[in-house]
């Protein structure tokens, strides 16, 4: 006699005598399951992956192969799957449930394995669904990590993702995704919620507990709280089921809880508007010591807010034949004043770009963003918007340039172009100290730079005999320089055969944004034969 396995069986038979597992693959991942009390299992395969492998669960008669299964605890069973390597094509959910009264809590939430660490290799979703009893709310306290929102198709470094949703009788409506580490502090829901964390297979479950109370009823889809610690902090936070809309007629609030001598802006990095059918949509702002700011989608934003506050965004009844209201906001806490925030929209400002970059002089205290990044410098670039803020920045310790492209294909359809300084937004706490015009003719064209009252030309560096507020660097299209002039001389015309640069500077103490009148003007005509020509206008001396 002899034994033979067959996935969890152990048979006894001749050696003459051959058996045959069928289904049940010999070499099939087996392990035994003993989920904690008042724990789920859920494996199941994946979709769409084409594959057979089924997992089959209990010994003996009572075996049952599936694409499949639920085990409860605290009942001990085995587990086989049928192919070798299963981890890629079956997930784990591991669900609790957390019941709530009036004045109580059953359990809090405890980021443990619940008894699932034999499959740390395959990919895990551990959830636990929070129930009201009664008509209170339901208080999830996630200070003990802090949570840091992100957009859904992000990832957390430490590959722990969460997420948590609100049930209502209209549908699931999920309020976000977080990574751990940072300032949403707790979250309130309405009678029904649930908290999921998502973690990849060979990744180990970190612990955590995180409370569960009961609290006073609220009329918000949920409220979330944010507590800003001393100095200074920037939290990104999305709406609902962002970036779709969610629900008609409804509200979600945030909490901010800022330290005393802090104050916060508000800045909307983006908005989806839905078209209403009844009321409008818009946000509203309170703090405890003052009535509700009611304001637009459009309208500016808070930028000096003192204190704790609360932030109220509120749907109307929405069409939906069009998309509904999402919203990507940045709250700005600091202490004392709050930065200076910069919103610069080129999306229709072709050819046009600022640049910012702090100079030598800037101190560690000055801080330059760029959508919330914290940068030596940044480019606003043609055809997008930024948002820019800065941090106990002086006009000093920042240098602000722009550039222009002007460029023209066919000779016949090129006008006579005056330079001048482009609108830009008078939000940069710095003034405009150059601006590069680059100048691209037609094929077989040069550009004629005409001065009104003529140009002086200079030796580098000499800005003294300089009259007016800024001068003039021109070069041709490689950097080659031609020269530095200033306004008023006898320089007439300035002729140069291709590509060139022309750069207005800024003497000191100048804005070059102040600049109503136009700098230089050009025009295009036949190429020329040599590089560049200087035409002189000699007075007439005549009496």
């Amino acid at each position: 006699m002899m034994t033979v396995t067959c996935g969890l069986l152990k048979l006894q038979t001749r050696s003459d005598v051959v058996v045959r597992c069928g289904s049940c693959d010999p070499e099939g991942l087996a392990v035994t399951l003993t989920p904690d009390q008042g724990t789920t299992f859920n494996i199941s395969r994946r979709e769409l992956t084409g594959s057979k492998c089924a997992v089959c669960s209990g010994g003996g008669l009572r075996r049952s192969c599936s694409s499949s299964v639920v085990l409860r605890g605290p009942e001990a069973t085995p587990v086989e799957f049928t192919c070798p390597s299963p981890e890629g094509l079956f997930t784990v959910r591991v669900s609790r449930e957390i019941v709530c009264t009036s004045s109580s809590c059953s359990e809090d939430v405890r980021q443990t394995d619940s008894g699932s660490r034999p499959l740390q290799s395959f990919a895990r979703t551990f959830s636990w669904t929070l129930r009201a009893s009664g008509p209170s709310a339901l208080l999830l306290d996630v200070s003990p990590t802090g949570l840091t929102q992100i957009q859904p198709a992000q990832a957390c470094p430490d590959q722990h993702t969460y997420s948590l949703q609100a049930f209502q009788s209209t549908g699931t409506v999920v309020l976000g995704t977080y990574c751990r580490g940072g300032s949403v502090s707790g979250v309130q829901l309405p009678r029904l919620g649930q908290l999921s964390l998502e973690v990849p297979g060979g990744v180990e479950l970190e612990p955590a507990v995180f409370p569960v109370a009961v609290g006073e009823d609220i009329k918000s889809l949920a409220v979330v709280t944010v507590t800003a610690p001393g100095g200074t902090l920037s939290t990104e936070l999305f709406s609902p089921n962002y970036p779709d809309g969610f629900s008609d007629d409804d509200l979600m609030e945030w909490r901010f809880a800022v330290q005393p001598k802090h104050s916060s802006s508000i800045t909307f990095l983006a908005v989806s508007r839905p078209r209403c059918l009844k009321k409008e949509a818009g946000v509203g702002y309170q703090r405890s010591s003052s009535g509700v700011l009611v304001l637009g989608l459009d309208d500016p934003q808070p930028t000096r807010l003192t204190g704790s506050f609360s932030l109220t965004l509120r749907n109307c009844e929405v069409d939906l034949k069009h998309p509904g209201l999402s919203l990507h906001l940045l709250v700005s806490t600091t202490r004392g004043s709050p930065p200076a925030l910069c919103r610069v929209d080129l999306r229709n400002r072709r050819g046009f770009s600022i640049h910012v970059e702090k100079t030598p002089q800037a101190g560690p205290d000055c801080e330059l963003k760029l959508n919330s990044d914290v940068l030596q410098e940044a480019t606003a670039l043609s055809g997008s918007v930024a948002l820019l803020a800065f941090q106990s920045c002086l006009p000093h310790h920042l240098l602000l340039t722009a550039s222009k492209l002007i460029e023209c294909s066919v000779l016949k359809d090129c006008p006579a172009v005056p330079l001048t300084i482009p609108p830009m937004p008078s939000c940069f706490p710095t003034p405009l100290h150059r601006i590069t015009w680059l100048v691209r003719p037609p094929r077989h064209a040069a550009v004629e730079l005409l001065p009104g009252g003529g140009l002086t030309q200079l030796h580098p560096g000499d800005h003294h005999q300089c009259h007016g507020n800024v001068t003039l660097t021109v070069a041709e299209g490689d950097g080659t320089p031609i020269g530095q002039f200033c306004p008023q001389g006898a320089v007439g015309k300035v002729q140069v055969y291709a590509n060139m640069t022309i750069t207005a500077n800024a003497l000191e103490g100048s804005d070059l944004r102040l600049t109503s009148d136009p700098v230089i003007n050009i025009s295009f005509s036949q190429r020329i034969s040599e590089r560049y020509i200087f035409t002189l206008s000699v007075p007439n001396t005549e009496r």
